[in-house]
């Protein structure tokens, strides 16, 4: 991965990676034309659980694909009312791992380069695939998916603005934005009623010496996030997986609110003209 040198691209839009419950899920493929066998990255949107797409993601699709690290960002399923609660999002992000490792060859992919980058509830999956995609409350949970029986984890893990400890999350929210019962809305409970699947939910609770070796982090958020608390957040799971053994490196964005990681990726003095260098130097490091 050469972050000087610049390639022509490959765009495919809306391929199927699985369909669950009776939802075709799909995702849109950035590959780096001449590039042999290359890495990829998973890109996982946000928008709490209830909206967002993979277009939110297509400008750093062209961006890292420029730079010779494919990019497939996807679409998962979003909550509406009483469906797709805890944990469909979760076991349909680690699905698009298993996809892109076993369509490697067709995709022209290293399937021992794969990464995930996801902002908000996409940190969230983010985390939660690197750190408990083989837990038993995911893995599994579609046997008859093609390819139920690979491998789902993954090399790097990206997590930028996200929540990590969904009781401190809802709790955060009580306060902030008591109107906004996303937590609640996801999981389908509030802590009262059920306060270990809180704890289940929480990608904090999976920061273990189990993957340490195996993901490497990069954690960021925005110094000014007016949604989440990264102190609350970002910091405590930065201190976990250290205690664990994962290797993490922080990249703490200035002045930048909750939403900054869907501008222009190189827009003068923006947060994303900030941040691109340091995630290219990760991924030329660890990925």
């Amino acid at each position: 991965m050469d972050g000087s040198a610049r390639r022509e691209i490959a765009v495919t839009h809306g391929i199927e990676y699985a369909v669950h419950d009776g939802v075709k899920l799909t995702g849109d493929f950035f590959r780096p034309k001449g590039a042999g066998l290359c890495p990829v990255i998973v890109a996982v949107h946000g928008g709490a659980f209830y909206k967002g797409n993979s277009k939110y993601f297509h400008d750093w699709g062209e961006w890292l694909a420029l730079r010779g690290i494919a990019v497939f960002s996807i679409n998962y399923r979003l909550v509406r009312g009483a469906e797709n609660k805890y944990p469909a999002a979760i076991t349909d992000v680690r699905s698009a791992v298993q996809f892109v490792r076993a369509e490697s060859a067709d995709m022209q992919v290293d399937p021992d380069r794969i990464g995930m980058m996801g902002a908000s509830a996409g940190a969230y999956l983010t985390a939660m695939t690197a750190l408990a995609h083989d837990a038993a409350p995911f893995a599994g949970r579609y046997p008859s998916d093609k390819h139920a029986k690979v491998a789902a984890g993954i090399k790097v893990a990206i997590p930028i603005c996200g929540v990590y400890d969904m009781l401190t999350g809802w709790e955060h929210d009580q306060l902030t934005r008591p109107l906004d019962k996303t937590t609640e809305g996801f999981l389908g409970t509030t802590p009262m009623e059920d306060r270990q699947k809180y704890f289940e939910a929480s990608p904090i609770s999976y920061s273990t010496l189990k993957h340490s070796a195996d993901v490497s982090f990069l954690v960021s958020w925005g110094t000014e996030d007016d949604v989440v608390d990264w102190s609350e957040q970002s910091m405590p799971l930065v201190k976990a997986l250290k205690r664990a053994n994962y290797f993490v490196r922080i990249v703490p964005v200035p002045a930048a609110p909750h939403f900054w990681i869907y501008g222009p990726v190189e827009e003068p003095h923006s947060p994303n003209e900030f941040f691109a260098p340091k995630l290219l130097r990760f991924l030329n490091e660890r990925l």
